[in-house]
C-alpha cells in the first residue's frame, strides 16, 4: 500500500509538472533599440536568428521597412536602422516575409490604384530586386500579408478582393506556383480560418502544415473596445485548401485583452513574435513569448529542413 501511496505521489508530481510547463508562457517585450513612440510591427526574424526585419511609422508619416542585428541569439537587438535597399524605392511598405531561400515576400502601395499590393523581391549580391505579383495574386482589392512555405511554393495572404474594405470583410486566400511559373487562381480558405468580419496575418510553417494568424472578435466589456483582434493557430488536416482543424486560441499571456496581431514563429519553433497595442498609450509594440511544450511539441517537425 506504501509503496502503491509513493508511486501515486509520483505520478501527481510529473503530472502538475508537466501541465506548469505546457501553462506557462513568458512574454517579453522587445527594447527601446526596437519598440519606439511610433507603430512598430510586423516583425520577422531571419532563420539564423540574427536579424530582425519589421514596419515601423517613425517619424516617415508612413510605413517602412527597419532591420535590426545581434550577434548572437543570447544577446540584446542593436539599434534599428531604415532598409535603404528595400523602403527607400516603395511609398510604404506595409508588411514582411521571407521563404526559406530568400526571396521577400511584402506589401505597397507603390504602383497601386487600389491600395495595397503584393511584391517579390530578390536578393543578388547585396542588390534587391522587386516586381509587383501578377494580376490575379494581386486584384482591383486590398491584397497584403503575404507568408509563404519553405520553397516558395505556397502563398498566403490577406485580400479584400469582392469586398469594400470599408465594409468591412477580409479573408485569407491561397495561391499555388505552377510548373510553368504563374500562380493559380488563390482561393478562400474557408469558413474555419476566415471565421470573422476580418481575418488577417497569416503565418504559414514552412512545411504548409500549420497556420498562425489574426481574427476580430467582439470585445469583452471590460476592454471598454468593441473589438479586438486575437491569435489563433490551425493544423492543414487534408489536401483541400479548406481543410483545415477548428482554431485554436493562443493562451492568454499572448493574446491580451488588447489588439494582438502579426504572429510570426522563429525557426527553431520555440518562440512566437507578434505586436501588440496592450500598452495603450504607446501604439503597437513588438514582443515576444515563450509557446508553450505542447505547441512547441506538436509544431517542431514543421521546421526542420528538408
Amino acid at each position: 500500500m506504501k509503496n502503491f501511496i509513493s508511486v501515486l505521489i509520483v505520478i501527481c508530481f510529473l503530472h502538475a509538472h508537466l501541465v506548469a510547463q505546457v501553462s506557462t508562457v513568458s512574454v517579453h517585450k522587445l527594447g527601446k533599440e526596437i519598440n519606439s513612440n511610433a507603430d512598430d510591427f510586423s516583425p520577422f526574424i531571419t532563420n539564423d536568428g540574427l536579424t530582425l526585419f519589421f514596419v515601423t511609422n517613425r517619424g516617415l508619416g508612413k510605413s517602412h521597412l527597419y532591420c535590426s542585428k545581434r550577434k548572437s541569439v543570447d544577446t540584446e537587438w542593436g539599434d534599428a536602422d531604415f532598409f535603404q535597399l528595400l523602403s527607400s524605392r516603395m511609398d510604404v511598405v506595409e508588411s514582411f516575409k521571407m521563404d526559406g531561400i530568400g526571396r521577400m515576400y511584402f506589401s505597397s502601395t507603390k504602383d497601386s490604384k487600389t491600395g495595397m499590393n503584393l511584391w517579390q523581391a530578390f536578393s543578388d549580391k547585396g542588390n534587391i530586386t522587386a516586381k509587383q505579383m501578377p494580376n490575379g495574386i494581386n486584384s482591383t482589392f486590398w491584397d497584403s500579408e503575404p507568408t509563404a512555405t519553405r520553397n516558395g511554393d505556397v502563398l498566403y495572404f490577406v485580400s479584400g478582393r469582392d469586398r469594400i474594405l470599408n465594409g468591412v470583410h477580409l479573408h485569407i486566400l491561397q495561391s499555388k506556383l505552377q510548373n510553368d511559373g504563374t500562380w493559380s487562381t488563390p482561393q478562400d480558405l474557408g469558413p474555419k480560418i476566415n471565421m470573422g468580419r476580418i481575418n488577417n496575418n497569416p503565418f504559414i510553417t514552412p512545411d504548409d502544415h500549420y497556420l498562425f494568424f489574426s481574427s476580430v472578435v467582439v470585445a469583452p466589456p471590460s476592454t471598454g473596445r468593441k473589438e479586438i483582434t486575437k491569435i489563433y493557430m490551425s493544423e492543414h488536416i487534408g489536401q483541400g485548401v479548406t481543410d483545415w482543424s477548428a482554431p485554436m486560441l493562443l493562451p492568454a499571456e499572448i493574446n491580451s485583452e488588447s489588439n494582438d496581431i502579426d504572429p510570426m514563429i522563429s525557426s527553431d519553433g520555440k518562440t512566437i513574435y507578434f505586436s501588440s497595442d496592450r500598452e495603450r498609450s504607446k501604439g503597437y509594440e513588438i514582443y515576444s513569448a515563450t509557446l508553450p511544450i505542447d505547441i512547441q511539441m506538436k509544431i517542431k517537425n514543421s521546421f526542420q529542413s528538408k
